[in-house]
């Protein structure tokens, strides 16, 4: 579980800095690169949802993921309108954040990384709604820098959480 929360946050990191040295290219070619995310979201949460529980597939099927990868490839062969395309990722950015405000209310998190992911969970909610409201260039540009705060932010405090846990389970060998 903690090696791939890991690798998760240090893919995170990784994706939200090539984001920041891409910008305009991203922001130009927005379909391929958001539905490649959209995709990679979907592979990671089937995946280390299973890895981490075996039980999994029966508490919760990998609903969530799978439509994701699929509008991921819908938007990669079939939408060309730029708008379109911001309205989808609207879209999807406020389902993955009630996800998270959902994941901030079910874990006991500590009350830092808590309010860390509430005030994000909240700016993503906002701005999202403003691009559903009015897509365009404008708001993919600024959407983007949000979401590289967002991958910032998560693969840190994926990393901070790891950190707590390994330093939590060697005062209890201790």
């Amino acid at each position: 579980m903690k090696t791939t929360k890991i690798i998760k946050a240090i893919l995170y990191i990784i994706i939200g800095l090539t984001i920041i040295f891409i910008h305009a290219h991203f922001v130009q070619y927005l379909k391929y690169y958001i539905s490649s995310i959209m995709i990679m979201y979907g592979f990671f949460e089937i995946l280390i949802n299973a890895i981490e529980d075996k039980e999994f597939y029966k508490k919760y099927p990998p609903y969530f993921g799978i439509i994701e990868i699929f509008i991921g490839l819908i938007m990669i062969f079939k939408i060309n309108n730029y708008e379109d395309v911001c309205v989808i990722w609207a879209i999807w950015s406020i389902f993955r954040e009630s996800f998270q405000i959902q994941e901030i209310f079910e874990k006991k998190i500590k009350l830092l990384p808590a309010i860390l992911m509430a005030v994000e969970t909240l700016v993503v909610l906002s701005f999202s709604t403003m691009m559903l409201i009015e897509p365009g260039e404008h708001q993919a540009r600024f959407h983007a820098y949000l979401l590289v705060i967002e991958l910032l932010l998560s693969g840190g405090l994926l990393l901070f959480e790891s950190y707590l846990l390994k330093e939590k389970k060697e005062k209890k060998e201790n």
